[in-house]
């Protein structure tokens, strides 16, 4: 937001989490611009497709340990509300191997900081 967004949704499951970003919203004047949703990421996303919601920018953090992250990805490659040009981010543990391609999304680029990969995805033009 503090680079220009228009609007930004988080999308988080842990109360004490939602708590502190709804207090940071607030503080930095950000709550006409965000909204804070407490859930889980691939069920906004799949009611965001029903919807027709659509965004320019997804980032995807779930917990390392889980197996949301390629879930998510699969719907965000088929569910219609990453736009065209639009990018998905997905933070994940280095060891964790993402496929280059899933649904319509396409694998473009690996950034490592330490532990923790974020991988570049954009949607295929049919």
């Amino acid at each position: 937001m503090s680079r220009g967004a228009a609007k930004v949704v988080f999308v988080e499951t842990n109360p004490l989490r939602v708590k502190i970003i709804n207090h940071f919203v607030t503080e930095f004047n950000f709550k006409e611009r965000s909204m804070v949703i407490r859930g889980k990421a691939y069920d906004f996303v799949e009611k965001s497709a029903l919807h027709g919601d659509s965004y320019d920018i997804v980032f995807v953090d779930p917990p390392y340990s889980s197996e949301e992250l390629v879930k998510v990805l699969a719907l965000l490659g088929e569910g219609g509300i990453v736009r065209e040009d639009g990018i998905v981010i997905a933070e994940h543990f280095f060891k964790t191997a993402l496929p280059d391609t899933l649904e319509g999304l396409k694998k473009k680029k690996i950034y490592s900081y330490g532990d923790t990969f974020l991988s570049l995805y954009r949607l295929e033009k049919l």
